[in-house]
């Protein structure tokens, strides 16, 4: 997946989409490298790796249930993780707390959220029950 992650970074260069996105930097590539070897370890796969209009690393999930999510790696070191279900905003959250550093503890915490996501564990009905 290194290979992967660097190719892009070859590839996209600043602008690359013509509004003014930047470059995956090294500190993404980095960080998307550990979010992708944690996904290997956890038996699980991405739909596609591609570069963000946020600046930086994308790592998408779909299936056939209408659920997506994905988790961004930005150039500054910060990530997001966002999903959908049927095209419906079910959660959109910082990987991270507000000024706390990203580690490879909150990158685990965030894709062990997708995964159950994925799988229909975690959704708008289980949510509501849980509170």
């Amino acid at each position: 997946m290194r290979k992967l992650l660097l190719d892009i970074q070859s590839k996209y260069k600043d602008n690359w989409d013509g509004a003014g996105a930047k470059q995956p930097n090294d500190l993404a590539i980095r960080r998307a490298d550990i979010a992708l070897d944690t996904i290997g370890t956890l038996k699980m796969e991405a739909s596609k790796v591609v570069p963000s209009v946020e600046s930086g690393i994308g790592i998408c999930f779909t299936n056939t249930e209408g659920r997506y999510a994905d988790l961004e790696i930005f150039n500054d070191g910060d990530a997001c993780l966002s999903m959908f279900l049927n095209g419906v905003e079910f959660l959109i959250e910082g990987v991270a707390p507000l000024g706390v550093a990203l580690t490879r503890w909150h990158m685990c915490q965030a894709i062990n959220k997708i995964n159950l996501f994925m799988h229909g564990l975690l959704d708008p009905a289980l949510q509501q029950t849980a509170a």
